[in-house]
């Protein structure tokens, strides 16, 4: 409730304009948490875009040098709800989209090209340059290993309220912005926990199998799994490996037991109260928001890598 009641302070009540930077089937669990909590507590949204699957961050951030179809493409609908929409606010849903992305992938990119940012940085720092209006950031995981993060805050002079769904992110943000009088950084659990199984289209909740659904990318440590499995095992990454919303949810709702080191498959195998064996990743994500907001959940047990 602590993001609802500072976004409705911030906004003074009016409408706030919610982007989604975008993101695989465990961000639309965001979403949705985000969408419940602030129509629980009668905040007005205004959608940036249409439907429930979108990503509307920007492809790039040179919005100096408009030119053909791809300039109007990536920031027309930033120039229209500019000039034809009446908001407060904007709302940026969290997640892990804070952060650079090739830079912690590909560990190449010395340039500062903001091509190496995620879509929650491009959101920002286009809705600073095209809105004249208080910022939130929702709960977020942040990292960083080329950039100073400090440079994203001193570009955007919008008062923000950036919140952290973990310690270890609520840190490194507190740090790059100490000299911003502008930002407010603050911790505030994943709005995915806001939803119930009541909330998600589960067609029934059975255990027929023990799902694996590790990540194979940059996050990726490839966990050691110390116990024997027994079959039938499904060995999938249901973020990106189903085709919906629906899929995903009902993949795992059919497990008895879930191994993964995807942070939303734990969030929503402890959702539907499933017996859910949490693994660490390549950064402080898993393990910040483990210690934040699952340490008490009985049918989640965490393993740490280090």
């Amino acid at each position: 409730m602590k993001v609802a009641s500072r976004v409705d302070e911030v906004s003074d009540g009016g409408p706030i304009l919610t982007l989604q930077p975008g993101g695989n089937h465990g961000d639309s669990l965001i979403y949705l948490g985000a969408r419940k909590l602030f129509n629980e507590t009668n905040i007005p949204i205004l959608s940036f875009g249409s439907g429930p699957v979108r990503h509307d961050a920007p492809k790039s951030l040179d919005w100096a040098n408009p030119r053909s179809i791809y300039w109007l493409r990536s920031y027309f609908p930033f120039l229209k709800h500019r000039y034809l929409s009446d908001f407060s606010a904007v709302y940026i849903h969290g997640g892990g989209n804070f952060s650079e992305i090739n830079a912690r992938s590909r560990k190449n990119s010395e340039s500062g090209s903001f091509e190496d940012w995620g879509g929650g940085v491009k959101c920002y720092k286009t809705a600073g340059q095209f809105f004249d209006c208080p910022i939130i950031i929702g709960p977020q995981s942040c990292a960083f290993s080329h950039h100073n993060p400090r440079e994203v805050f001193e570009d955007v002079t919008n008062e923000t309220v950036f919140f952290c769904r973990e310690k270890y992110s609520y840190d490194l943000i507190s740090d790059a912005t100490a000299s911003c009088d502008h930002v407010e950084v603050d911790l505030a659990d994943d709005t995915a926990f806001h939803l119930s199984q009541s909330d998600l289209p589960v067609d029934n909740s059975t255990a027929e199998y023990t799902l694996l659904a590790f990540r194979n990318d940059a996050e990726s440590v490839t966990p050691q799994i110390d116990e024997t499995i027994e079959p039938p095992i499904v060995s999938r990454d249901i973020s990106r490996g189903e085709p919906e919303f629906a899929d995903f949810v009902n993949r795992a709702a059919a497990a008895s037991t879930i191994h993964t080191d995807r942070l939303h498959v734990a969030v929503l195998g402890h959702i539907l109260d499933k017996d859910v064996v949490f693994y660490d990743n390549g950064y402080h994500k898993n393990r910040g928001v483990y210690e934040f907001s699952l340490s008490d959940a009985s049918n989640v047990q965490f393993k740490y890598i280090r």
